[in-house]
């Protein structure tokens, strides 16, 4: 158990858990759990979407090159409609977010923050619209995993 003490002026003590209800401290501990089980669960879920899936960035050219399955595509800043950033608006060491790149053809590709960061990537969507979304935790949409799915398999 977690003891906080705090020293008065004097010799006598005083501690902190004596001072905060129980309810709030089991309240507390309930938020936290919960956070770390939700976080657990969409961070599966990013590596999910990243399973088998390498990036290689030519800034030079401005191109993105995106590997999975043995199917490769290469995305040239010209072929890039529009891009939407989900950020996270907590903690980044949790979720760092992902991007969805919207192709003229109609397809999309999502590339998360495990795979590349949103400052790597900055250079190659130069001159591109983006829009940004910032949420507490950003959930993958299913349409979003389900037009992935299409793309490489």
């Amino acid at each position: 158990m977690l003891f906080i003490v705090v020293k008065i002026y004097s010799s006598k003590t005083i501690s902190l858990l004596g001072l905060i209800p129980n309810t709030i401290i089991a309240v507390f501990c309930l938020i936290a759990i919960t956070l770390l089980f939700v976080s657990i669960i969409y961070r599966t879920q990013y590596e999910k979407v990243d399973k088998d899936k390498t990036l290689l960035l030519d800034k030079q050219n401005r191109r993105l090159q995106i590997t999975c399955n043995q199917k490769t595509y290469c995305i040239h800043n010209a072929d890039i409609e529009s891009i939407v950033i989900y950020d996270s608006w907590n903690a980044k060491s949790l979720l760092p977010g992902y991007l969805r790149i919207n192709l003229l053809n109609g397809n999309s590709f999502i590339v998360t923050g495990f795979l590349a960061s949103q400052f790597d990537l900055a250079a190659v969507f130069k001159g591109k619209t983006t829009k940004t979304k910032r949420r507490f935790m950003n959930r993958i949409s299913k349409k979003d995993i389900k037009q992935q799915y299409l793309n490489f398999y």
